[in-house]
């Protein structure tokens, strides 16, 4: 909750400029506390890799007159989850 909060604080101070840096901060926060077979979770997010991926989506969503901004929230779901899934299967030590 703490993390939430700091990082909505961020943002609104920032105007938005450092939602990127939020985002990674709450999503570190919630895998601090989240243990799976008594191993910790890690985020391995990095936020100057999501502030790239800010600005592509942006051009993109000017280019195609907004309708890519209906994909932005789908790519940010995902990529927390492609986070999770390699840390799960580090601990599980799962080949591909």
């Amino acid at each position: 909750m703490f993390y939430i909060i700091v990082g909505s604080l961020i943002t609104a101070i920032t105007l938005g400029l450092r939602i990127y840096y939020s985002f990674c901060m709450i999503k570190d926060g919630k895998t601090e506390h989240t243990y799976i077979e008594g191993k910790q979770l890690e985020f391995t997010g990095d936020p100057f890799e999501l502030f790239a991926r800010y600005i592509i989506w942006w051009v993109f969503t000017i280019i195609t007159i907004g309708i890519y901004s209906l994909v932005i929230p789908v790519r940010l779901k995902t990529m927390g989850s492609r986070t999770y899934s390699i840390c799960i299967m580090n601990i599980l030590k799962i080949e591909i």
